[in-house]
Formats: C-alpha cells, sequence, structure tokens
C-alpha cells in the first residue's frame, strides 16, 4: 500500500485577516452588542463581550487594538478604570458610547481616550461617527507590534 498523503489544512484566510484587519473589542448588552458587530465587522475583526468580567479577560488575552465600550454595559466605567489599572490592557485606546453629556463626562474621566454620545444602538443606529473615531483613535505600541509580526 503506498503511503497516505496528510490533507494539511490552510487557515489563509483568517490569517490574512488577523494581520491586516485591526482588531477591536465591544462590550455592551447582548443586543446592542450584537448590533454593533454586525455593523463594524466589514472594515474590523471584532470580539464581544457582554459583561464586566468578560470585558477584562478578553481584554486581557487579545490585547485588542481597540475597545469600545457602551454605556449599556453594568458598570461600565468601572470597567474603563479597571482596564487602565491593569498592566497589560492600561495603554489600548477606549470608545466610550454615552446616551448624554452627563454619561459621556463620566466615561472620559474613568479614562476613554475618546467619548461619544450616540442613541441607543439599534437597527436604525449610524455607525458613522463610530467608524470616525475607531480611524481617529491610537492604538497602542503594543497592539501595532502584534498586527506587524
Amino acid at each position: 500500500m503506498a503511503p497516505r498523503k496528510s490533507r494539511r489544512t490552510v487557515h489563509w484566510r483568517w490569517e490574512y485577516r488577523l494581520r491586516h484587519r485591526p482588531h477591536v473589542l465591544l462590550v455592551a448588552e447582548e443586543e446592542s452588542v450584537i448590533q454593533l458587530r454586525l455593523l463594524l465587522q466589514s472594515r474590523w475583526l471584532c470580539s464581544v463581550a457582554s459583561d464586566l468580567e468578560l470585558g477584562l479577560t478578553l481584554a486581557s488575552l487579545l490585547l485588542p487594538s481597540r475597545i469600545v465600550i457602551d454605556a449599556s454595559v453594568r458598570h461600565g466605567t468601572l470597567l474603563i478604570e479597571r482596564l487602565k489599572r491593569h498592566r497589560d490592557t492600561h495603554a489600548l485606546p477606549v470608545l466610550w458610547l454615552a446616551r448624554d453629556e452627563a454619561e459621556n463626562a463620566r466615561g472620559c474621566a474613568a479614562g476613554a481616550q475618546i467619548g461619544l454620545v450616540t442613541p441607543a444602538i439599534g437597527y436604525e443606529f449610524d455607525v458613522r461617527p463610530v467608524q470616525q473615531a475607531l480611524f481617529d483613535m491610537k492604538p497602542s505600541a503594543h497592539s501595532e507590534q502584534l498586527s506587524h509580526s
């Protein structure tokens, strides 16, 4: 019998996306995070979290180039503060999506790089200001090194 050739699985599309697409961690309430992911995934590689603990864990493990935290998530400002206190995640840029100016000020005071006042995320949500803010954010040096390796 002739030796059987092993099939090699190549995930080149996934690897290409990892190298050439910025990675965004989305932290929001269940319904909001799903809709926001659908809106952003054409330009960004997205990971999602729906609570504080999962957001912290994913940020520490994945070290995304940007983090988007919606005000719908419970203890969102506490999440920002914890991210800024942790050695591995303190340099990660955070975009805070608030519903009013007072909430926006709280998120920025907690350490968000950019705060945006937006309506609740839904099917009619205009994603253009969020896309622009993500492009304007300066990714951390560590995440830039990871994307070029």
